[in-house]
């Protein structure tokens, strides 16, 4: 039987970063003798009627997920039996898996292609599926920081395992299965950035807890209650590296400052909380510059704004008071969501300065 094997490289435009895995397009036999075809199935492009097997395995060879498909349905997930953990998976199986490539050998003039194939046999869970809808809610048309999958279908679950990152810091997890291993990637991917992960393991060394769940009425795609102690998340699509970043920052904050930030809330303080994350964001990110990104400020300020992150960028240990309360000043004066009374107590970038000096990571 004719199948496809892909390498997908994705770039996180927030971030920067860069992932890639190879997918594998088995097609069902009644599949193809109905006229189909995997010549235009992609990783954002499933089908309609697409009926067959699609296999994610990382870059190392090794299984990540497969997905069974019935006439552009989702309709069975396999994970790597490891996940035994989770009581929605309800089944061990044996999933074969047979590889394919022309070899091409080429020496002295002389070349040749031999077509080369092997099998594996892959030990699965089988997902629960719900009997409503012809698909499950749980594993269907999932969603990651890389984009939303179109025309429905299974994504790349890089973390389809136990949740060690989540464990760590989760105090009560209201998220989906499916959305949990988002959440994975997306805290494997965050702490892949030197002084994010000093923050991730300060906050794990402090025994912070912290409740995760999802909120479409929220305002941004992501955010942090300090007083609760909860991040939020609009939809998948917000679960991701870059919305975690200055949220986690928020976080950060809210154990560094004595009392917490909650007292800032709709209160004198507001803006000095919201613009020293941005700044943390602006100097440790791929792309700058955010602060002042949705502000009314002319384009003039715009520019020596980003000309002072990129400065920081070089020698993050140049901050000063006076440019620091310059460029609060003007985030005030120009941002009205954020816009409040300014606190003397946090008139200097504190927090980000312990993390410049203590992490080693500047």
């Amino acid at each position: 039987m004719p199948s496809r094997t892909r390498f997908v490289v994705q770039t996180n435009e927030e971030t920067g970063t860069t992932r890639g895995f190879m997918m594998t397009v088995i097609p069902d036999q009644e599949y193809l003798a109905s006229g189909g075809s995997i010549d235009s199935i992609d990783y954002y492009y499933r089908g309609a009627d697409f009926s067959g097997l699609i296999v994610f395995n990382h870059l190392d060879g090794s299984f990540a997920n497969g997905w069974k498909y019935e006439e552009g349905e989702v309709k069975n997930c396999f994970l790597p039996s490891r996940n035994q953990s989770s009581n929605l998976l309800k089944s061990v199986t044996i999933l074969h898996i047979r590889y394919c490539y022309n070899l091409e050998v080429s020496y002295a003039g002389y070349s040749s292609t031999k077509r080369v194939c092997h099998s594996e046999d892959q030990y699965v869970f089988t997902a629960a599926f719900s009997s409503a809808g012809g698909g499950s809610s749980l594993f269907t048309r999932p969603s990651s920081e890389f984009g939303t999958l179109g025309g429905g279908g299974g994504a790349y679950l890089p973390s389809a395992s136990l949740q060690p990152l989540t464990n760590s810091i989760a105090l009560n997890n209201m998220l989906l299965p499916s959305q949990t291993l988002l959440l994975e990637d997306a805290l494997d991917e965050l702490i892949g950035v030197c002084s994010d992960e000093y923050i991730y393991n300060e906050l794990v060394a402090q025994g912070k807890k912290f409740n995760f769940k999802m909120d479409s009425s929220l305002g941004g795609f992501a955010g942090y209650d300090p007083a609760s102690k909860t991040f939020s998340f609009r939809n998948n699509d917000a679960i991701s590296s870059g919305k975690l970043k200055e949220e986690f920052f928020h976080a950060f904050q809210d154990a560094f400052y004595a009392g917490g930030i909650s007292q800032y809330y709709n209160a004198a303080g507001n803006v000095n909380i919201e613009f020293e994350a941005k700044l943390y964001r602006d100097i440790t990110a791929a792309n700058c510059c955010m602060a002042f990104y949705e502000s009314s400020a002319p384009q003039s300020v715009k520019d020596q704004y980003t000309r002072w992150i990129q400065s920081l960028q070089e020698n993050p240990f140049s901050i000063t008071s006076t440019d620091y309360q310059k460029w609060l000043k003007l985030f005030n004066q120009y941002t009205n969501s954020y816009s409040s009374p300014l606190s003397s107590n946090l008139s200097y970038p504190h927090a980000i300065d312990h993390i410049i000096n203590i992490s080693n990571c500047f």
